[in-house]
């Protein structure tokens, strides 16, 4: 079996790791591996599960352990999430109809995009590739077509495709280049019969990326599509079969093969993550938010967050325990709608404490206090029903340094779960977040009753130089109730901006969320980017230079504190940029 079958199987564990390897040691043992480097001592290991013990947070690495990463746009319209059967010509027909029919949302002229098009500046992201890490692209549509006809395409990598010929280092997928995404079209001209190299089956990344080709047509995209985590990392973090869930390591390597090509083209390229997670410890310590954090020290690159859809789904809650208290807890309950197939549930405590857990049932069934075992999972059955919780203590996370107990219900009884969190420290209060899943990894609503609003933007949203995005409704400037909120869990300020992003025009009609306002933001960041590397104004910027001049161009109102947890530094203008320049 080569590399590339290793990397697809089902039979091959993923793992990120942050070390190289003694190879030969691992040759010597019989263990049968692929790896693949990403940058300097980080890369992804692919090793068989064979002889392994089951995946746990104790016996792997937390860190180690892919998280799982879901789409956050929102449906708007009727149908533009589900899965198109129909030919590419029948939806296009469909498209066109739309595009006939709706008016134009004003998303981008609130934005400052569409006058910054126009003369003196005329900023229409030329010279500038646009990164794309997605469910693909439909790339017939004239949204991504220029005026002769052919694609505004660099490429795309299609990991979901193994027959093709692979990206440079990434031994795995199809890259598509431009002149055969444009040989393909001439050949439909003629014939329609001629098959699709690719398609975008779900819509989401043909969403996207007509946001930000709008915002910026004279760029060139690149688009990965993102193949689905396997089955193994869905049942370890509960995952419905039927959700849309990315592997962090998937994420990583595309990141790898936009900043390639970014390398040997020597052209600047803006990043567009759409993808988001409630998984780990919101203050940026995964290994996609460092890989992150590592582009945006690069010159001419800027990476763009959306910080997700949870600010109104009860998935985060926040805690103090006094503990000069005669009994230092809290309780945290959490209600389990029926037929939930399972869940899991990060909680993060703040050193020096040391955070300990006790479990009551629906139905009244307890597991007293566990004693923090580390290194080890320990599983609890209850008795009265199908229910099992595993935890996992780790006292000092890898990447984080804070302590975290990882909690995995399966077959949860319906009813409140209530989760008495006990604490230990010399004095003042012990503070702790927990987390439920995004809700699009969970087949029954699951929240908790006492939520807190507040540190719900997702991962990897909490990077620090990368721009990160909450959004708002331009038709009437009020923030969106489903967006995410700051401030990240240490105090960093994060959002930075909050983005248009409800009713806005796509190429399959009008739909909102992160993942829209990410592509407006994004295309928006080609134009600018077009005017201070392109036309050398400031050519040495990055991603921190980027992102502090939208921040001053930000439209703020008088009447707010900036920044704030909901707008950051206020809304996203970039024609305010220019105006901040002349004042």
């Amino acid at each position: 079996m080569d590399c590339r079958e290793k990397i697809v199987s089902e039979d091959y564990l993923n793992l990120l790791v942050d070390y190289i390897a003694d190879f030969d040691l691992l040759k010597q043992n019989g263990v049968d591996y692929c790896f693949v480097p990403i940058e300097e001592n980080f890369g992804i290991l692919y090793v068989s599960r064979t002889n392994l013990p089951p995946l746990s947070a104790s016996e792997y690495r937390y860190a180690f352990i892919p998280k799982c990463y879901g789409l956050a746009a929102r449906e708007e319209t009727s149908g533009l999430f589900s899965t198109i059967k129909q030919s590419e010509n029948t939806v296009y027909g469909e498209y066109r109809l739309q595009q006939e029919g709706q008016r134009i949302a004003g998303a981008y002229e609130d934005s400052g995009i569409l006058r910054v098009q126009q003369p003196p500046l005329s900023l229409t992201g030329n010279g500038i590739l646009i990164g794309l890490i997605d469910t693909g692209i439909r790339y017939t549509f004239p949204d991504f077509l220029k005026e002769d006809g052919t694609t505004k395409l660099h490429s795309v990598w299609d990991q979901t495709q193994q027959s093709g010929q692979t990206p440079i280092g990434l031994p795995y997928g199809t890259v598509f280049s431009k002149e055969e995404i444009n040989e393909n079209l001439r050949q439909r001209e003629n014939a329609q019969s001629v098959p699709l190299l690719l398609t975008d089956e779900n819509g989401h990344g043909t969403k996207v990326a007509s946001v930000a080709s709008k915002a910026a047509p004279s760029a060139e995209l690149i688009m990965v599509k993102c193949r689905q985590a396997k089955s193994y990392l869905r049942t370890y973090y509960r995952i419905p079969e039927a959700a849309d869930a990315y592997d962090e390591s998937d994420i990583v390597a595309a990141l790898k093969y936009i900043h390639d090509i970014s390398q040997q083209e020597n052209k600047p390229v803006v990043i567009g993550i759409t993808m988001g997670t409630n998984m780990g410890d919101h203050t940026g310590n995964s290994f996609l938010n460092i890989y992150l954090n590592t582009l945006t020290q690069e010159r001419h690159h800027c990476i763009v967050i959306g910080g997700g859809n949870e600010g109104n789904a009860a998935h985060h809650y926040a805690g103090g325990i006094m503990l000069q208290a005669e009994n230092p807890y809290e309780d945290v309950e959490v209600r389990v709608a029926e037929g939930s197939s399972g869940f899991t549930m990060e909680l993060w405590g703040e050193i020096p404490n040391v955070y300990t857990i006790m479990l009551r049932s629906p139905d009244g069934e307890t597991i007293s206090r566990i004693p923090a075992r580390f290194g080890q999972t320990l599983q609890f059955d209850f008795v009265y029903s199908n229910s099992k919780v595993s935890v996992d203590y780790i006292p000092i996370e890898l990447n984080s340094g804070e302590e975290l107990i990882y909690l995995r219900f399966e077959n949860p009884l319906a009813g409140i779960w209530t989760i008495r969190v006990y604490a230990q420290g010399s004095a003042g209060t012990a503070r702790f977040h927990s987390w439920l899943p995004i809700t699009a990894f969970l087949n029954e609503p699951v929240y908790f009753l006492r939520p807190d609003p507040y540190t719900t933007m997702t991962e990897p949203s909490y990077c620090e130089n990368a721009i990160s995005l909450t959004y708002y409704d331009s038709s009437n400037n009020s923030f969106s109730i489903d967006s995410g909120r700051g401030f990240q869990r240490q105090g960093l300020i994060k959002p930075d901006l909050s983005v248009a992003g409800v009713r806005v025009q796509t190429a399959l009609g009008l739909s909102g969320g992160s993942s829209i306002a990410t592509g407006l933001m994004t295309g928006a960041a080609a134009q600018f980017m077009q005017w201070a590397i392109v036309e050398r104004k400031d050519p040495v910027i990055n991603s921190k230079g980027i992102r502090n001049y939208f921040i001053r161009g930000a439209e703020r109102e008088k009447t707010l504190e900036y920044p704030n947890r909901q707008w950051g530094y206020g809304r996203m203008d970039i024609a305010g940029i220019f105006d901040a320049l002349v004042e």
